[in-house]
C-alpha cells in the first residue's frame, strides 16, 4: 500500500489550556495544526481518501520538553515537508477488512503481509464505509503518532507490531 498526501492546510495557531486553579489564572500554550489529506493506495487499486488534523507542530521548552507533550493525540512533526517525502517512499503492506471476527482472529496466526482490521458486520454499505474510515483514520492516528516520535523508525516498529507476518517471524 502506499499512502500518499495531497494537501496540506495549515489551520493556524491553537490554544491548549495547560492548567488551571482558578477563573484567573490559567496556564496556555499554542500550538500549529494542519488538516492533511491523504490517500491510500492499496494493491489492488482501491482508493482511500481520509482526512486527518493529527498533524501538529509546537516548541519545546529550554530544557527540551514541552507542557503541550500529550496534550495532542500525536507529538509534534517539527518539518511537515519531510514528512510527507518520508510516506511517499515508504511502502506499507496492504490494509484488510475483516467483518467476521473469527477470521480476523485467525489471520494472525499466519505469515499474512497483511495489516488486518477488524470492522464488525454492517447491515448496509453506508454503514460498512463509515467503520472502514474510521479505522482508516486511526491507523493513520497512530502512523503520524509513531512517526512523531521517532520518524520513519516508528513507523517501521509500528508496522512490525500490527502485521501478522511480521510478527509471526
Amino acid at each position: 500500500m502506499k499512502i500518499f498526501i495531497t494537501n496540506i492546510e495549515d489551520q493556524g495557531p491553537q490554544e491548549a489550556l495547560l492548567d488551571g486553579t482558578c477563573d484567573i489564572c490559567f496556564e496556555y500554550g499554542y500550538y500549529n495544526q494542519y488538516l492533511v489529506s491523504f490517500t491510500l493506495l492499496l494493491s489492488d487499486g482501491t482508493v482511500y481518501d481520509i482526512v486527518h488534523d493529527g498533524v501538529v507542530d509546537y516548541d519545546y521548552d529550554e530544557d527540551g520538553t514541552s507542557a503541550l507533550y500529550g496534550y495532542n493525540q500525536t507529538g509534534p512533526i517539527k518539518n511537515i515537508l519531510k514528512f510527507v517525502s518520508d510516506i511517499k517512499t515508504f511502502d506499507f503492506p496492504d490494509i484488510e477488512f475483516f467483518e467476521d471476527s473469527r477470521e480476523f482472529r485467525n489471520v494472525w496466526g499466519t505469515d499474512k503481509m497483511v495489516i488486518p482490521l477488524y470492522i464488525g458486520s454492517y447491515g448496509n454499505e453506508y454503514d460498512r464505509s463509515a467503520a472502514i474510515r474510521n479505522k482508516l483514520g486511526y491507523f493513520l492516528m497512530e502512523v503520524i503518532r509513531r512517526y512523531a516520535d521517532d520518524g520513519v523508525d516508528g513507523i517501521n516498529e509500528y508496522i512490525d507490531t500490527v502485521t501478522p507476518g511480521k510478527v509471526q517471524k
